[in-house]
């Protein structure tokens, strides 16, 4: 096949896997980067508190817990395959 018919993207759309009915999706693009939670744990590590965990919430709301790390989840969130994994009952 020419290589042409796959940069123009025909032979995609005479693909037998391509569904006319659902249409091609785009990732949005993405609420927070990397240098924004670097910045953000930079900036309580440079105030003299360790970091125990930073948390992202689905806005994109950064927050930064201070405090001893730890590697047990906080109180009530924890996973049902948490028991199953560690073979506690």
């Amino acid at each position: 096949m020419p290589l042409w018919n796959y940069a123009s993207g025909f032979e995609v759309l005479n693909s037998p896997h391509y569904n006319k009915f659902t249409p091609l999706q785009m990732r949005r693009p993405s609420l927070f980067k990397k240098r924004d939670v670097t910045r953000a744990t930079n900036g309580v590590l440079d105030a003299g508190l360790e970091v125990a965990r930073v948390e992202i919430t689905k806005d994109g709301v950064i927050v930064v817990v201070p405090g001893k790390p730890s590697e047990l989840p906080p109180k009530g969130q924890t996973n049902e395959w948490d028991e199953i994994l560690n073979g506690t009952s």
